[in-house]
């Protein structure tokens, strides 16, 4: 602590005495306090058992952390707050969590940039089931205007991705295709516009169309162009890919290797059904890195995981946007067909890995408002109906906007994860 001029200790309004400090650079927690000048606005720490008694007699509040640990805040690398931060700007639940910075536009799916105002409402709709919907006004387009809307408003710092979902809707819209003729080009345009207007980097949700239909070589190139404005690469990987173990992860690495873009894995873990070891998922990042990948990830804290109700069909059922997904949806014979597939994929059933072990959420309808947090096996059952046909009628009935949980990452597989150096 540094004494002004006149030999006074300078006055700090707020001082948290008493705790373990764990300053987030890797080293041992230690004691002492931290104290808040209002002054010259900064924080300081304070060792020395002289430098605390003399801050304490000056200062405006005093907080006892005895017992507890007193870090700098928190980065949620993975945050669905992008539209509800805007709504709900003190943002509690997660400033009481220590949360200070929220990484937003992850899985693919950023509200900007989209400059065609029906395009925002369709992505709204089809991923409210997971972001929310809240009653804000939608009177952005380019990333620059969006990213005003958080300026001395909200309670956090929050660091934007432009997901790929919002460049496709720029060019191939909800169609699962390639582009063709300048398509590519103005995605790259865009993405480059978005980046200079203060995006971090490129992120892409694998299973959430229109991302999800995106080739490896399309991406690739998206990512290189974030990369060489300093920005990164953010996925959740393509889990249907190949082996439905590795392949998907070897994908990520693969973007990163061809870009090259520093790519970051999400919610990097291990399903109780995926036939290998966690070992093993770590040896592709450690192997990668050996290359001279920049390749990193961050992992679930909880054997427990969330979505919204459609990442459950197939991605063909939402192509075309809601309207089609909602036609399709409401069609027997398409039921048909989704049923088909999900038997063939070995997800009709209950137990890990099984679409009857869904815990069904966020219900609006007075009438399903029962059905609030039980199983999809629990509510076919009380129905008399069969998992597809609960699963399209809840959607329908509530407008797309259902959120899931289901059992996910496996407890050793956290562990080892999070001893990972």
């Amino acid at each position: 602590m540094s004494p002004c001029q006149d030999g006074h200790v300078q006055r700090h309004e707020l001082l948290i005495e008493g705790g373990t400090i764990v300053d987030g650079t890797g080293a041992p927690g230690f004691e002492g306090a931290v104290g808040i000048r209002a002054a010259d606005r900064r924080l300081v720490v304070l060792r020395a058992a002289a430098e605390r008694d003399a801050a304490r007699e000056n200062a405006g509040r005093v907080i006892d952390a005895t017992g507890k640990v007193v870090a700098p805040g928190f980065i949620d690398l993975h945050s669905h707050s992008g539209l509800w931060l805007l709504a709900e700007p003190r943002h509690e639940p997660k400033v009481r969590q220590g949360v200070t910075t929220e990484v937003i536009g992850v899985d693919g799916l950023s509200y900007a940039p989209i400059l065609e105002p029906d395009r925002l409402a369709e992505l709204v709709e089809m991923n409210a089931g997971l972001d929310g919907a809240p009653p804000i006004e939608f009177d952005w387009d380019t990333t620059a205007a969006y990213l005003a809307r958080f300026d001395s408003t909200v309670s956090v710092n929050v660091a934007f991705l432009v997901g790929n979902s919002a460049l496709r809707l720029a060019t191939t819209g909800w169609d699962e295709r390639d582009p063709v003729g300048d398509e590519l080009g103005v995605m790259r345009s865009i993405l480059r516009e978005a980046m200079e207007e203060g995006a971090y980097g490129l992120s892409s949700g694998l299973d959430y169309p229109p991302g999800a239909y995106a080739t490896t070589a399309e991406l690739a190139t998206l990512a290189g162009d974030a990369a060489a404005l300093g920005g990164f690469y953010h996925t959740h990987v393509r889990y249907p890919l190949g082996d439905r173990f590795l392949d998907p992860f070897r994908e990520a690495i693969e973007i990163g290797r061809r870009s090259p873009a520093p790519a970051h894995i999400t919610h990097f873990y291990h399903r109780a059904t995926f036939p290998g070891t966690p070992e093993q998922m770590l040896q592709l990042v450690d192997d990668a890195r050996a290359d001279g990948l920049d390749v990193t990830f961050d992992a679930y804290p909880s054997e427990w995981a969330s979505t919204r109700l459609l990442i459950t069909l197939p991605p063909w059922v939402q192509a075309g946007g809601p309207g089609p997904a909602k036609e399709r949806l409401a069609d027997p014979a398409i039921r048909s067909r989704i049923r088909d597939e999900l038997h063939a994929r070995g997800v009709l059933y209950a137990g890990v890995g099984g679409i009857a072990d869904i815990r069904l959420g966020a219900f609006e309808q007075p009438a399903n408002l029962r059905w609030e947090g039980l199983t999809l096996g629990e509510v076919g059952a009380e129905m008399g109906r069969d998992l597809v046909d609960v699963v399209c009628d809840l959607l329908l009935a509530e407008n797309l906007r259902l959120n899931q949980v289901t059992p996910g990452p496996h407890l050793d597989g956290i562990r080892r994860f999070y001893r990972h150096p």
